[in-house]
Order: C-alpha cells, then structure tokens, then sequence
C-alpha cells in the first residue's frame, strides 16, 4: 500500500509538471509567404512515396499525379488539389499513412526552422489546411515549435485573381473602376483604347482570415463596376467566362483568369 501511495505521488507530480510546461511553451513565430507548390505522399514498407504534386504549368496539367491508382479522381484541367475524406480514406488502404506538404516561399524570417526571406520550404499541414490554399496564395500562418516544419495554423490566406478588361468597341472606354467585393485595391482604367486593348489587374481576395469569409463559390468572384463615377452594376464572375458589360453605346468585357 505504502509503494501505491508513493507511486500516486510522483504521478501526480509529473501531470503537475508536464502541465506547467505545456503552458509555458510560446506560440511559434508569424510568418508569411506565398504557396509555390503542394504534395501529398504517402508512407508504405517505411518508405515514402510521393501520391501526388500540385505545381504551377505552363505545358500539361497542373496536378501531376505520381500514383497512377489515383488518376481517375483529378482531371486535366483541375488547376488545385482538393482531398476529400473519401479519397483519403481510399489512399489509406494502400498507405499506413498519408502526408500533407504545402510549399511556401517565404517573405519573412522562420526563426525555428532558421529559413531567412526568399527561402522556401514544404511544411507538413493537415487535411483541411491542405485543402484551404491554391498555388500562389499569399498567406500568414504560425510555425509549430513542437514539430519540424510544420504550420500550426493558417492567420490569413488571399488568394490572386487576375482579371483581364477588353474593349471590344468601336470607341474608346474611360474611366472605368473596377472592384472585387472583399479584396484588396481597385482596378482603374483612365482609358482604355478601341480595337481588343487589353488590361490586366490583380485582385487579392481573403479567404482565410480574423474577418467572416465572403461565401464564393470556388472560382467565382464578386465585381462592381463604375464610369464616371457613378455605380453601374454588379457582377459574377467565373474563370473562363466572358461578361459583356454595356456602357452607353459601348462595350467592354471582363474575363476572371484563376
């Protein structure tokens, strides 16, 4: 009885200690970047296996799928890999276990993993982080220091729109604004010439973050347009779509390119 009763003691003393420890661990640092690329692997036999990488390209598909089992679910024109608890309960029939990398460039120091800015590193996220971020999203998120390279959470995560405005009239277009409910900056056009002239803006959209997310559906944005001043409409946008908008009897477009 008298061996219990010290073992009770030095038990609770340990809890009492590993308690005290855990609160005094800080938060890891802030840093911030932008997603160069994404991968999931997959651990079989202690050996890892790259299932899947997710890259920016300018010849073939954005997805690049290394495991060929899992082709069927990922199309040529998909640009970001989304992971649904279905397919990874379908990679863990062949894994013992599946890893998720998000690769980011960085703009800041990341003191725990001694990266200095311009760096790039592939940080190990979880499932629904992983899902969250599309290549060259600009983010902020805090490093674990209990992990090696791995991001405890996301802070921020804006995601870049490009859009191109085409005049498709006989007459130029001027002063025109452009703005994307929710984003950072404007686009404004002083003048924009007959004949396919062309402009590009980028639009930076929260989609993570301390504010309520707007509720887009993947790929669509949200636009006002102005000339003159004076408020014209609101539009919605998707990728690979043109809007004709009319303007007194001229016309320009909008095209969203994700």
């Amino acid at each position: 009885m008298r061996i219990t009763r010290i073992a009770m003691v030095l038990l609770m003393g340990i809890l009492l200690v590993a308690s005290i420890l855990a609160g005094c661990i800080k938060p890891g640092p802030i840093v911030e970047g932008v997603v160069d690329h994404k991968s999931v692997t997959g651990v079989k036999d202690d050996t890892s296996y790259t299932i899947l990488l997710n890259r920016p390209s300018d010849e073939g598909p954005w997805i690049l799928v290394e495991d060929k089992d899992y082709e069927e679910f990922f199309s040529e024109e998909d640009r970001h890999a989304v992971i649904n608890k279905s397919l990874e309960d379908e990679m863990k029939t062949k894994y013992s276990s599946i890893n998720y990398l998000v690769s980011v460039r960085l703009n800041s120091e990341d003191t725990v993993n001694n990266l200095k800015e311009g760096d790039t590193l592939a940080y190990f996220v979880n499932r629904d982080d992983f899902n969250k971020v599309k290549i060259e999203d600009e983010v902020k998120f805090e490093v674990s220091r209990s992990a090696i390279a791995t991001i405890e959470r996301f802070l921020e995560v804006y995601t870049r729109y490009r859009v191109k405005v085409t005049n498709n009239s006989s007459s130029e277009i001027t002063d025109i604004l452009l703005e994307m409910v929710g984003a950072e900056g404007s686009m404004s056009i002083d003048t924009l010439a007959k004949g396919e002239s062309t402009v590009y803006y980028d639009f930076l959209l929260e989609t993570v973050g301390e504010d309520e997310p707007i509720p887009f559906t993947y790929g669509d944005y949200i636009a006002s347009y102005t000339q003159q001043g004076a408020e014209k409409g609101i539009l919605i946008v998707k990728p690979a779509t043109r809007i004709m908008i009319c303007i007194d009897d001229a016309h320009y477009y909008v095209e969203a390119d994700k």
